[in-house]
């Protein structure tokens, strides 16, 4: 379940730079919008924070199976995906610096 949760998250990470390169193609970056441009920049950062996130959890999760093999039962597809949701939801507030900054910091 984490396995398919880094997917989806490497899939957004994958459509916001597509996005930033058609838009780069057609017209200059600033033809989104102040607004958009802040969007832009905070969701590329909270999807690779929530990638990193996941990754973390995932490894974390194999390193107790590992090291405490009769301690640590087999992880449940419902407590996976409470992990994720909770790895998701931290990752909404590291990169609220992104909305604090000028916005011709963020490119």
């Amino acid at each position: 379940a984490i396995i398919q949760h880094i997917a989806v998250c490497d899939l957004l990470l994958s459509a916001m730079i597509l996005q930033r390169t058609v838009v780069l193609a057609r017209a200059s970056d600033q033809a989104l919008g102040a607004g958009l441009c802040y969007l832009k920049a905070y969701f590329g950062a909270y999807t690779m924070s929530a990638s990193v996130f996941l990754i973390c959890a995932m490894t974390l999760s194999k390193y107790l199976l590992l090291k405490y093999p009769l301690k640590a039962g087999p992880v449940t597809t419902k407590q996976a995906h409470k992990l994720c949701v909770a790895m998701w939801t931290i990752s909404l507030y590291f990169p609220i610096t992104f909305l604090l900054t000028d916005r011709r910091d963020v490119s």
